[in-house]
């Protein structure tokens, strides 16, 4: 029955702000460790920043191979959505947010929508929104156009 279900292409989402802002906040934290004076001994700020750099180039990284996942299949089922091999039933889901071509999907309890749930279609996007969108209204999940926090 599973394999019967409509089926859309997604992929995660690009996203280029936040690689930006990693690397941006990566050369200020190198520029601030380059700037050490050599006649003074290094201090416990210097081995701070050197632990946020590595956690900055980690987070970096971790954007980056997330961004170049291959692409996956969110299947609709009548009261379930099967996004990447993960069944999420609509009972679990407190809104789907829409941001542009982003789309993400809000569990309930959670404030932030989590990396995995969030996507954007790649085949037919304006088809995949429709049955999005009657998805969810079939469904009782509230759906929001506007900006949302993602989490890695």
């Amino acid at each position: 029955m599973q394999d019967k279900l409509p089926v859309s292409r997604i992929k995660t989402p690009l996203s280029l702000r936040t690689m930006l802002s990693f690397i941006l906040l990566i050369t200020i934290e190198s520029w601030t460790l380059n700037s050490h004076n050599p006649y003074r001994p290094y201090s416990t700020v210097d081995y701070i920043i050197v632990v946020m750099l590595v956690m900055l180039i980690v987070l970096l990284v971790l954007s980056i191979v997330n961004a170049l996942r291959p692409a996956a299949e969110i299947k609709w089922g009548t009261d379930s959505l099967q996004i990447r091999g993960e069944t999420i039933y609509a009972q679990r889901i407190q809104a789907i947010q829409i941001d542009g071509p982003v789309v993400g999907i809000q569990p309930v309890g959670k404030r932030i929508a989590p990396m995995r749930l969030t996507f954007r279609f790649i085949d037919d996007r304006a088809q995949s929104m429709k049955e999005l969108t009657r998805w969810a209204e079939a469904n009782g999940v509230k759906l929001t156009y506007k900006r949302f926090v993602k989490w890695m």
